[in-house]
């Protein structure tokens, strides 16, 4: 396992959070995937699948923090590239700025274009909270991510909120626009080949 990238708001925050360790084949993962295709599978299921390429797996609302159990799909890549970054930063221009411990420098800038695609959905439901409307100004986000099976594509992301509303609308917000921009990185790939 990975050590986790740690992710806070303006406030640098030594706290990091590791995930417990989680592993599934592959088989299994594809086979979440298909269950999750439609409404009645979210209701029926213990995952929370919105898109083909991203699935959260478990979601626990903490006091003041949510856990995410995510997974990739076999098609997904794992690790963001320039173009990935780019297309994240179309949508959401603020996330370079992003304060990010990790051993690259000192905001999600330095190491954006190589990370972990749940690091970069981790920085989007940070953003998301950040810009909803209900969000004072002086509140942090503070968050951290850890691939619990790489080879998998499963990790587990956690991020604190002040409103529990509000941060649920932001991990739903966040996984729809990481389904679009995985969607038009894929259609850009295979648009290439």
């Amino acid at each position: 396992m990975t050590e986790p990238v740690r992710t806070v708001g303006d406030a640098k925050e030594p706290k990091g959070i590791k995930g417990p360790g989680h592993a599934k084949g592959t088989e299994q993962m594809a086979s979440s995937f298909e269950r999750c295709s439609s409404a009645e599978a979210l209701l029926e299921e213990d995952a929370i699948c919105s898109v083909p390429l991203a699935c959260i797996q478990k979601l626990v609302v903490g006091k003041g923090r949510l856990s995410l159990e995510v997974a990739l799909s076999p098609d997904a890549p794992r690790f963001t590239d320039a173009r990935l970054a780019e297309l994240a930063c179309r949508r959401c221009p603020a996330l370079p700025a992003h304060t990010c411990i990790n051993s690259s420098g000192p905001t999600f800038g330095a190491v954006m274009q190589h990370t972990p695609v749940p690091h970069l959905l981790e920085h989007l439901i940070i953003d998301a909270q950040v810009r909803d409307p209900a969000t004072e100004p002086q509140q942090r986000f503070v968050g951290t991510t850890a691939w619990t099976d790489q080879e998998a594509a499963t990790a587990h992301i956690e991020v604190n909120f002040f409103d529990d509303i509000v941060a649920l609308r932001a991990v739903s917000g966040a996984l729809a626009l990481l389904s679009d921009i995985l969607a038009e990185y894929e259609n850009g790939e295979s648009g290439r080949r």
